[in-house]
C-alpha cells in the first residue's frame, strides 16, 4: 500500500476543559504511534492549550457592547482576518516542514485550506458537526462569508473526509463532490486508561458514598441537549422506590448546574445530588469507578459521545438515549438499555431494571466492554483513518 512519508495533523482546540481536547488527544497519541510503526514521520501543528476556569460574573457595559457588535456581522469579519493571518503562517510552516498530506478537524477553519492548495498538498477533513449549530442563532452572518466557513467549502477542497456518524455522512454528502470519499468514524476510548479494574472505592468514600449504595452517574458539559434535567427528575421518582439511591453528576459547573442544584434542594433531597465541577481528565477512570450504572439521558442527532465509549470502557451498566449514531454502536439489550428521547417514563424504567438486578448490571457492563474493546478503542480509531489515507494517495498521480 502506498503511504506518504510525512503526515501533518492540524487542529485549533485550546480549552484542556473541553470534550475535542479528549478526542484530539486520544488521536494524536493513537495515529501518532501507528504512524511510527509505519514508519512515517507524524507532526502535529496546534495553538497553545489553555486551562482556565470560565468566569461565573455577569458581564461589564463594555463587554455587552462589543457582545451586541459581534452579533451584527462583525464576527464573520474578525474570522476571517484571523483566518488570513494564519494562512500566512500556515504556509510558512508548511514550506519548512513539507508533509505530503494534511489531516485537520475541520472547525469554520479555512486557512489551513488555503495554505495547502497553495503548496498542492493533499487534506483529509475530520468533520463532527454540521454547519448549523446553536452558536449561529445568535449571530447574523454575511452570507458570501458563511460559505467560506461552512463545510460545503471544506469538502470541496478535500481530498477525502471522516465523519463521526452516519447520520452527519448522509447529512453532508449531498455537499461534497461525488467522487470525494467519505468515512464514518466514530469516536473510542483506550481500555487500558479507562481500565475496568480500578476501584472507586476511594471516590465514594471522599464523597461519603457507601460501598453498598448504588451510585447513577453523568458525565458531560451539561449542555442543553444532554438532557440532565430530565435525569434529575427521573432520580426524583426513583427515590421514592429506592432509598440508597446517589446521583452524580460530574463536569464544569455553569448556569444550569445552579438551577439543578437548586431544584434538587427545594425539593429535600440534595444530600442524594452530589456536583462534583470539573474533574481532570486523568482522574477521570476512577470517577467512573465509582458508578453502578452509566447514564446519558440525550444527545443530539449527530454526535457520536465520547462518554458512550468511556463508560463501555469501565464496563458500567449504561442506560442510554435511543439516536442512531448511538444505535450503530450500542446494542439494546445486550450492551446496555437504550430508551426514546424525551421519554422520562421509558428513562426511569430503564433505571429502575439496572438499579434491582446486579446480575443484569453485571451481565451489560461486561458486553459492553468486549464490544469496545473489539471495534472502538482509538487504535481502531486509528487504523480506519490510515486506510482513508492510503485511499487518497493511491488516488494521487
Amino acid at each position: 500500500m502506498p503511504l506518504p512519508r510525512k503526515i501533518l495533523y492540524v487542529h485549533y482546540q485550546v480549552s484542556a476543559r473541553d470534550g475535542t481536547h479528549t478526542h484530539t488527544t486520544a488521536f494524536i497519541d493513537s495515529f501518532g504511534r501507528l504512524c511510527q510503526c509505519r514508519g512515517i514521520t507524524f507532526e502535529v501543528m496546534c495553538p497553545p492549550l489553555r486551562d482556565e476556569e470560565p468566569t461565573s460574573s455577569s458581564p461589564g457595559r463594555f463587554a455587552r457592547l462589543r457582545g451586541w457588535l459581534a452579533r451584527m456581522y462583525l464576527r464573520d469579519i474578525k474570522h476571517l482576518v484571523e483566518q488570513g493571518r494564519q494562512y500566512f503562517i500556515e504556509v510558512g510552516f508548511l514550506r519548512n516542514y513539507k508533509p505530503d498530506l494534511i489531516i485537520t478537524r475541520h472547525d469554520s477553519t479555512p486557512s489551513i485550506l488555503w495554505a495547502a492548495s497553495r503548496l498542492r498538498i493533499p487534506v483529509l477533513v475530520e468533520i463532527n458537526e454540521p454547519d448549523v449549530e446553536a452558536i449561529n442563532a445568535h449571530y447574523r452572518h454575511i452570507p458570501l462569508l458563511s460559505r467560506i466557513f461552512s463545510k460545503h467549502y471544506a469538502l470541496h477542497h478535500a481530498h477525502g473526509a471522516y465523519m463521526v456518524s452516519t447520520a452527519l455522512a448522509n447529512h453532508l454528502r449531498p455537499l461534497a463532490p461525488a467522487a470525494l470519499p467519505i468515512a464514518v468514524i466514530p469516536n473510542g476510548a483506550d481500555p487500558e486508561f479507562f481500565d475496568r479494574n480500578i476501584s472507586g472505592n476511594a471516590v465514594r468514600t471522599r464523597y461519603g458514598i457507601a460501598r453498598d449504595d448504588i451510585v447513577i452517574g453523568f458525565i458531560g458539559s451539561f449542555l442543553p441537549w444532554h438532557g440532565v434535567p430530565l435525569l434529575l427528575s427521573s432520580f426524583e421518582r426513583l427515590l421514592k422506590r429506592y432509598s440508597q439511591l446517589h446521583l452524580m453528576l460530574v463536569g464544569q459547573k455553569n448556569a444550569m448546574v445552579e438551577e439543578l442544584q437548586a431544584q434538587a434542594n427545594d425539593a429535600g433531597f440534595g444530600d442524594k445530588v452530589l456536583f462534583t465541577g470539573h474533574i481532570p481528565w486523568r482522574e477521570m477512570p476512577e470517577i467512573l469507578a465509582a458508578f453502578d450504572i452509566a447514564v446519558m439521558p440525550n444527545s443530539n442527532w449527530y454526535g457520536s459521545p465520547l462518554k458512550l465509549f468511556e463508560y463501555m470502557a469501565m464496563a458500567k451498566a449504561i442506560a442510554m438515549v435511543d439516536t442512531p449514531p448511538i444505535t450503530e454502536v450500542f446494542r439494546h439489550e445486550t450492551d446496555g438499555l437504550l430508551f426514546p428521547p424525551d421519554d422520562p417514563d421509558a428513562l426511569t424504567d430503564a433505571l429502575s431494571r439496572l438499579i434491582e438486578s446486579e446480575t443484569l448490571r453485571t451481565r451489560y457492563g461486561n458486553n459492553a466492554h468486549q464490544r469496545l474493546c473489539a471495534h472502538y478503542t482509538w487504535g481502531h480509531n486509528a487504523e480506519r483513518v490510515m486506510q482513508l489515507v492510503e485511499q487518497i494517495t493511491r488516488a494521487r498521480p
